[in-house]
């Protein structure tokens, strides 16, 4: 019925397709306005019932024409009658020449969406535009030039995304001959126009083109987040050279202390994902539009290294030496964690000192950006846009996320999903915007993201895998995988492992990787003919699989670009033919901009709720000063999950029938026969053998597989919280079984401080030393306060109105909020209060058999933490500059 058809000369911008009809089918523009109108609907009519239905509605216009129009009927060569058409169906319907440098007609009215045609050899064609549900056929008002021609639509401010002050326009001397009457020089965007136009117009024409508030926010979202961080790149790049160099001062003074065994030799911030691709890059016009700033913090030892190079060396796997490398990470990772924590505190302060030169800067360039997106998409209607528009950020917050490895939990999530391939372990620096119902997850969430990798799974690297890179002369401390490691570890890894087929993202990742090949011209990436070899056979693959039929077009245009464009040495370009240095520089045009899902599987919703703002204003009453910790922190987990998170099966001998514990998520029907053997599955060699295939995990899953059952880094329980079963915890039975529990768990640590070891996720082993165990419990407990324990913090209970009626609190209009008191006073979560203060007082070196009364525990805990935040960060963070 319709053929779609890709025109690259015609349209700079790669989304844009020409819709033609198949000459058995009658009246074409009509059928063009329906299909406009109805979309994938017309597919399910056969030839001759489509020409019906066209008929009669050609009859039926006529008709109705002659009645209002006193004409006797529609001639569609008729400028006159093609304005009754478009005013019947109060659509602007514009007709182009072949070339689309002249109109062949144009509606003399202005409708809110228009229908654009292409006239060329007699034939009419439908102007249409791509996106990730298909084609959209009717546009906002007329097409824009900034997708059509060479012509790009330049912002007359500074959107955030590209500043015109930073693009000098040069005239030159009209005495002598050039192509162009003017050029531009000294480029100092980060971006190019022409990225953030395509960008831009994407991302817009997504909330454009859905019903869905949730993806309409998502798309805006994209937007936002992208344009906070190109502002402010420069303090991002500030903050993970500080954190680098907090980093480096900490494990100089390990080596010198009852830590020194473990020889840690360096943890670093190695900047990954699209930021890491565009600093890779040679050309800035290249660079594709990145929302936010990743990062892997990876540690360096011995003992991590030998995990890292004898992963598949059976020997070693079953080593005595394989356990005591686990044990040494384990400890590493623990005092690491606590210390980046301790440096993102300093680093929230610092931000938050500073947060009305941030407001301004980012309000003044997102309201340019949002009137400039208007202009663009020739719309005063971009759904859900102006969400933002005028906002400014209320805090920045620090937030926790534990994504435990295996089989999703995300609501709707089949078995057969892909696996989350290791435990992550997320530290990130969101912004909250001001309203009441803004939160971490649609605020700016992920300014910058810290995963820290594990030396027996993908992200890890050594010394040779990344390299520094120098910002500026005061932002010397970063570092960024080298291109070997982006192309084979970090991205056909994954590839290889069958997680990016499924959801496509493999065309993005073929050229991503072609155009980093492109710019080898030093020849650092050592096995390009290897590289260019897999992508052509990977995609002679996909060319056979059903869902990738739609996507010929796009596998095609790789494969042209690795005939035309790429010897196979590598590098460099075959011919200086006109038509393929179209070819070679259109692959940089299509659409690789990275998005704040890209790297799927490992992302799980957050658990976290907003805290209502007028609490922030409360905190500063209660306690003074501008900022405190529990403001400063986003609540990932609450109850009960905190308590999934934290009660383990080991803690204390629950029965098996015990309602209060269930199994873990991996003990399903594919997993069950290994028993206990389910908590070594190792993931992501799992994923590995299996190629994306989940028909074969049960022949892998076999108990004798040492290869997938070596798992170094999870925890042992197989049962944990029934966290799912006390949804309604606060009601007063799940409370008083909660209560029982905690009060077990409490005289459990009391009885022996070493029991606060067991709350922890991963496995540390108790050592023989009583000094030295003192010294990880303080770890422990220091950890599990900026992880899960925020939740029974007095100072955040007072924000939860879910607690309220625990705390035999009613809400008045002159009493609205709970205090300090109410809290202290309640039994209703007495152990809850209780477990809090032991592990607060374990953290604090406090001797925690000295203090009984919990209400002087939390009133010494508010007192001190106010104190503990009026101190000024050791890398003072300089004034925002512009």
């Amino acid at each position: 019925m319709f053929n779609v058809l890709k025109n690259t000369t015609l349209f700079k911008n790669d989304n844009y397709r020409l819709v033609s009809i198949n000459n058995n089918y009658d009246n074409r523009l009509l059928l063009f306005i329906l299909l406009s109108v109805y979309k994938k609907n017309l597919s399910n009519y056969k030839t001759d019932e489509l020409n019906e239905i066209t008929n009669n509605l050609k009859s039926k216009l006529n008709k109705y024409s002659k009645k209002k129009y006193k004409i006797n009927y529609l001639n569609y060569n008729s400028n006159k009658h093609l304005n009754i058409l478009s005013e019947i169906f109060k659509l602007n319907i514009n007709i182009f020449n072949k070339n689309l440098d002249t109109i062949k007609f144009k509606i003399d009215t202005n409708f809110n969406k228009s229908l654009n045609l292409l006239y060329e050899n007699k034939s009419l064609y439908l102007i249409s535009m791509k996106n990730n549900n298909g084609l959209i056929y009717q546009f906002q008002k007329e097409l824009q030039l900034g997708g059509v021609g060479e012509e790009q639509m330049i912002p007359d401010k500074n959107i955030g995304l590209w500043n015109p002050k930073k693009f000098k326009k040069i005239t030159p001397n009209p005495d002598v001959k050039l192509l162009q009457n003017t050029y531009y020089d000294k480029e100092k965007n980060w971006y190019s126009l022409e990225q953030v136009n395509n960008f831009l117009i994407a991302q817009c024409s997504k909330s454009i083109n859905s019903k869905k508030v949730g993806e309409q926010m998502e798309a805006i979202k994209e937007i936002y987040i992208s344009t906070f961080t190109n502002i402010f790149r420069v303090d991002i790049y500030t903050t993970i050279h500080n954190i680098n160099i907090g980093l480096e001062e900490f494990i100089n003074n390990l080596s010198q202390g009852p830590h020194n065994y473990l020889k840690i030799s360096s943890a670093k911030l190695i900047i990954s994902g699209g930021d890491c691709f565009n600093l890779l890059l040679n050309s800035k016009s290249n660079r594709p539009i990145s929302p936010d700033i990743d990062v892997k913090l990876v540690i360096e030892s011995p003992s991590a290294n030998r995990l890292h190079n004898n992963n598949s060396n059976t020997d070693y796997i079953n080593s005595i030496e394989r356990q005591e490398d686990i044990q040494f990470f384990n400890i590493s990772l623990l005092l690491v964690r606590n210390k980046l924590y301790e440096l993102l505190d300093e680093e929230v302060i610092s931000l938050n000192n500073l947060i009305s030169e941030y407001n301004s800067r980012f309000t003044y360039a997102y309201s340019n950006l949002c009137e400039y997106c208007k202009k663009l998409m020739n719309t005063e209607n971009i759904p859900t846009l102006d969400f933002k528009n005028g906002k400014p950020i209320k805090v920045f917050q620090k937030r926790f996320n534990h994504m435990e490895s295996g089989y999703s939990q995300k609501i709707g999530a089949k078995l057969n999903d892909p696996f989350t391939i290791n435990n992550v372990l997320l530290y990130s620096i969101d912004g909250i915007f001001e309203g009441k119902s803004e939160s971490s997850y649609n605020g700016i969430n992920g300014i910058l993201d810290i995963v820290f990798s594990f030396p027996s799974h993908s992200g890890y690297m050594i010394n040779g895998d990344y390299d520094s890179v120098e910002y500026n002369k005061d932002t010397t401390e970063l570092y960024i995988m080298n291109k070997n490691y982006y192309i084979n570890n970090d991205n056909l890894k994954m590839v290889n492992y069958g997680l990016r087929t499924a959801n496509k993202k493999i065309i993005k990742d073929f050229r991503r990787i072609l155009i980093l090949i492109t710019e080898d011209y030093g020849d650092k990436i050592i096995n390009k003919r290897e590289i260019i070899k897999y992508i052509i056979d990977t995609i002679s693959n996909l060319k056979v699989l059903d869902n990738y039929k739609q996507n010929i077009n796009e596998l095609d245009e790789i494969l042209n670009f690795i005939t035309n464009c790429l010897n196979m040495s590598g590098s460099g370009s075959n011919s200086n033919n006109s038509n393929n240095k179209d070819i070679c520089k259109r692959l940089s045009k299509t659409d690789i901009h990275f998005t704040d899902k890209d790297n799927e599987p490992y992302q799980e919703e957050q658990e976290e709720e907003p805290i209502e703002p007028s609490f922030f204003e409360r905190f500063k009453a209660l306690f003074g000063g501008s900022v405190i910790n529990i403001q400063q922190t986003v609540v990932s987990y609450k109850l009960p999950k905190s308590l999934y998170f934290i009660i383990p099966e080991s803690i204390i001998e629950f029965s098996k029938d015990s309602s209060l514990m269930a199994p873990i998520k991996n003990i399903n029907e594919q997993t069950e026969q290994l028993k206990n053997q389910i908590v070594n599955i190792n993931y992501e060699k799992l994923t590995e053998l299996n190629t994306g295939n989940p028909d074969l995990r049960s022949q892998n899953l076999h108990i004798q597989n040492n290869i997938v059952l070596n798992e170094a880094f999870n925890s042992k329980s197989l049962t944990r919280f029934n966290n799912k079963k006390f949804g309604r915890w606060n009601i007063p039975k799940n409370i008083k079984q909660i209560n029982g529990m905690l009060d077990k768990v409490n005289k459990k640590i009391l009885e022996d401080n070493n029991n606060i070891q067991k709350l922890y996720y991963f496995n540390l082993n108790l050592s023989n030393n009583q000094d030295y165990n003192s010294l990880i419990n303080t770890e422990v407990a220091k950890c599990l306060m900026h992880s899960f324990m925020h939740c029974f913090n007095p100072e955040y209970i007072i924000t939860d109105n879910k607690y309220y009626k625990l705390l035999d609190f009613t809400p008045t209009e002159n009493n609205p909020y709970p205090s300090i008191e109410n809290v202290n006073k309640s039994q209703s979560i007495k152990e809850l209060l209780k477990l809090f203060n032991i592990i607060k007082n374990i953290s604090d070196n406090i001797d925690i058999n000295t203090i009984s009364d919990t209400t002087s525990n939390n009133s010494q805990y508010r007192l001190r933490q106010s104190n503990n935040n009026t101190f000024k960060p050791k890398s003072k963070r300089s004034k925002v500059m512009p």
